[in-house]
């Protein structure tokens, strides 16, 4: 903004100066107001990087592979104490297990 010389002719010191000391305050707090904001712009672009890297698919295997292992030694280990269960009831009611009830327990 530009103020024409004429215009400052006619003010008195005291509104030249308050003129200069609020034109310096706004322009500093505009400075300020501009690094902060950049510290902020910096920051959200930093988090965004790091969600990036958390959900890219960077190793051999995914989530739904791990899950059907773990759900099949569940299952495995499901199996296997059906068996063992099956021959100590079988043990309890003074009987001998049968050799496929033995090869069922792993």
């Amino acid at each position: 903004m530009e103020l024409d010389p004429s215009t400052l002719m006619g003010m008195d010191w005291a509104t030249i100066i308050k003129l200069v000391a609020s034109t310096a305050v706004i322009t500093l707090v505009t400075q300020y107001l501009n690094q902060r904001t950049h510290k902020k712009v910096e920051k959200v672009v930093e988090m965004a990087e790091q969600i990036e890297e958390q959900v890219t698919n960077n190793h051999t295997t995914n989530l739904r592979d791990d899950f059907d292992r773990v759900e099949a030694k569940f299952d495995k280990l499901n199996e296997n104490l059906e068996a063992l269960t099956d021959v100590v009831l079988t043990l309890a009611a003074g009987e001998e297990p049968t050799r496929q009830q033995r090869r069922r327990v792993k």
